[in-house]
């Protein structure tokens, strides 16, 4: 994966990956 700050345009994908993210996460914290 290449780094998404590179490129502003590529900047709402590597939003919407970094909440996809933390949702799991979240997920993960709320299951245990």
């Amino acid at each position: 994966m290449e780094t998404t700050s590179k490129t502003p345009s590529s900047a709402p994908r590597n939003t919407s990956e970094m909440v996809c993210c933390l949702a799991n996460t979240l997920k993960d914290k709320q299951a245990s």
